[in-house]
């Protein structure tokens, strides 16, 4: 017994024994899929939901914002199609480029004032924008004066992220009045949440990443809740609890057999003081 116990109290201090110990931990949530046909083997449709608003902050994270004047258009065919223009605010010069841009020809041209936001890089030591959101403004157009968080929502072909943030935007409020709390004060306090109002207030428009995190972090609650109730109603009703009604045997057309006359009999049978249910779905013969 001397050899095993030594080679098990080696293993406990090797990257192997550490890697079994946590495996063994989570064991029960490993092969929760083998318990409930319902849940999924894998979590890919969770990671390809998640695809999208990762993506877009990363390609939006360090967007800067631009307005001015258009003093200059071209749109080059080859090698690469793309439409070029030059933006200027008084105070200094930015290159624009959208490629496979012909479309643009129609609509950006000199002496139009328009405002941009996209990430500014360097190309050949000239401030450049490739493939910016582009947008026509007035004299009268507000100035971009501090950093705003914009929320990036999965777009489509028809559908691109900017429509539908205007659309969350005109209806936000709205839509807010039918959102009722679940929890009670004491409970949101003791977990340190904001309301479900406030949530979904402030991941369509943070002030700041920290009213974000917050926001996201009682929304995350409120999915684990939800699971949890799930499991525990699946479970509930895998174990019997909750059984279709007792199906009513009638027959009019010839007496009960005496064997018939024994199956009615065992499904009013009391049992503790209640009658019995049979599910329905279960055979007699």
């Amino acid at each position: 017994m001397g050899a095993p116990s030594a080679a098990r109290d080696r293993l406990k201090t090797t990257t192997l024994g550490s890697a079994i110990r946590y495996t063994l931990g989570i064991w029960s949530r490993l092969t929760l899929f083998l318990e409930d046909p319902e849940i999924w083997l894998d979590n890919n449709r969770t990671e390809r939901g998640l695809r999208g608003p990762v993506i877009g902050r990363r390609n939006h994270f360090g967007s800067k914002s631009a307005r001015g004047t258009v003093v200059a258009v071209d749109y080059i065919s080859r090698p690469r199609a793309r439409f070029e223009a030059t933006l200027d605010d008084n105070t200094a010069k930015l290159a624009l480029v959208w490629f496979n841009g012909a479309y643009l020809r129609k609509l950006i041209h000199p002496g139009k004032l328009i405002r941009v936001r996209g990430k500014v890089r360097f190309f050949h030591g000239i401030p450049q924008m490739a493939n910016p959101k582009w947008e026509e403004i007035d004299e009268q157009s507000d100035r971009v004066k501090d950093a705003t968080f914009r929320p990036i929502y999965p777009a489509s072909v028809k559908l691109n992220s900017d429509a539908i943030a205007r659309v969350v935007r005109d209806n936000l409020e709205d839509a807010l009045q039918g959102v009722k709390e679940w929890f009670e004060p004491p409970l949101l306090k003791k977990r340190d949440l904001i309301g479900r109002v406030d949530a979904y207030r402030l991941i369509h428009s943070p002030a700041n990443l920290e009213e974000a995190s917050r926001a996201r972090r009682r929304l995350v609650y409120d999915e684990l809740i939800l699971l949890q109730l799930a499991l525990a109603m699946s479970k509930r009703q895998r174990n019997g609890r909750i059984s279709a009604p007792a199906m009513r045997i009638t027959i009019a057309s010839s007496p009960l057999t005496s064997a018939m006359s024994s199956v009615t009999d065992a499904r009013s049978t009391p049992v503790d003081g209640a009658v019995r249910r049979i599910p329905t779905s279960r055979l007699t013969t």
